[in-house]
């Protein structure tokens, strides 16, 4: 199902898994999710479950297949993709950063995390198996040009190249990806919401109010205030904390070779393979303890997510016969 509505909109509901993004388990994402008063209706809009996974894979097929049509009507072989395959061959390493030996080995998960290793030859195994890298790698460097382009309507260093020269970009129509997804979402069943334009409206200023909140604006200063008193002052919220050790893994990290992706595993920074990097993360073990125990002591999440249900609950119980007549809009679209 497609839909115009601003993807904003699952930001206030969503508010449940994102306030613990980092710092909670799939499973209590998942909890919080189900138990969220505004969840149906998103699910209706945005499409969510069985069916509507079932509906993506089978979009994303019907796109490959385009795909490679367009490629062989430019003069390309292109061997379709399933991402049903590549979902199954992700790994589903525990992730558990609300536990406390957790934590003692991998921080937030940041700089190193369980399963990176794995997850990096499982990708140079597919890399490798990939018919079409494998393609690509036998054509000359000139066709992988045009290999390129036909397919994205680009090339990464040619628009590089423009952007130092201050010449005008490179014309872009997105190559046959674009086109093949085009032509299958013009197929696709639409959901009309225009009609409920200002409901989504009233949907998205949810997020200012729940940031605004003066339960919420309580309980963020009592875990900033825990925070100090743990000798790490000047964090407002736990996000914070979290994107401090990112922006600085940011800093350490070298841009990615522009001119051949092959090279970018040999620059990534890794604890093991720099000095700054397992610096750095011994940082993020000491900074994640001590926000894990603020939490605990301030039951964080909790008391976050019974807040927000509180806020939600209230929003539907205000416009419940709108909310409903949008989510028959968007069920009969799907």
């Amino acid at each position: 199902m497609r839909s115009t509505v601003p993807l904003v909109l699952a930001s206030a509901a969503s508010i449940l898994v994102l306030a613990g993004c980092s710092a909670t388990t799939a499973d209590d994402s998942a909890v919080r999710a189900d138990a969220s008063p505004l969840q149906p209706y998103l699910d209706a809009i945005y499409g969510s479950g069985g069916d509507a996974e079932a509906r993506r894979l089978e979009e994303e097929s019907a796109v490959e297949e385009k795909v490679a049509a367009c490629m062989k009507e430019q003069g390309f072989e292109y061997t379709p993709n399933s991402s049903a395959d590549a979902a199954a061959a992700t790994s589903d390493e525990d992730w558990e950063p609300d536990d406390r030996s957790w934590v003692e080995q991998w921080g937030y998960g940041i700089v190193d995390w369980p399963g990176r290793e794995q997850a990096r030859e499982e990708g140079e195994a597919a890399l490798a198996a990939d018919a079409n890298y494998t393609y690509v790698m036998s054509l000359s460097e000139a066709e992988q040009r045009a290999y390129e382009i036909a397919l994205t309507g680009a090339v990464a260093n040619e628009v590089q190249e423009a952007a130092q020269s201050d010449e005008p970009l490179p014309p872009n129509d997105g190559g046959c990806n674009v086109k093949a997804h085009n032509e299958v979402m013009a197929d696709a069943p639409a959901a009309d919401l225009g009609a409920f334009e200002d409901l989504m409206g009233r949907m998205e200023s949810l997020w200012s109010k729940i940031e605004s909140d003066t339960r919420f604006v309580d309980l963020d200063e009592q875990w900033s205030a825990c925070m100090g008193d743990g000798g790490e002052p000047g964090f407002s919220r736990p996000s914070d904390a979290q994107q401090s050790i990112s922006a600085a893994l940011g800093q350490l990290t070298p841009p990615a070779s522009d001119t051949d992706s092959a090279q970018s595993d040999s620059t990534e920074v890794t604890p093991q393979s720099d000095l700054a990097a397992a610096t750095l993360q011994e940082r993020e073990i000491e900074l994640a303890l001590v926000d894990l125990s603020c939490r605990e002591e301030t039951d964080y999440y909790t008391r976050r997510d019974d807040i927000m249900r509180q806020i939600e609950q209230e929003f539907v119980d205000a416009n419940k016969e709108e909310l409903d007549a949008m989510k028959r809009a968007a069920e009969q679209a799907g």
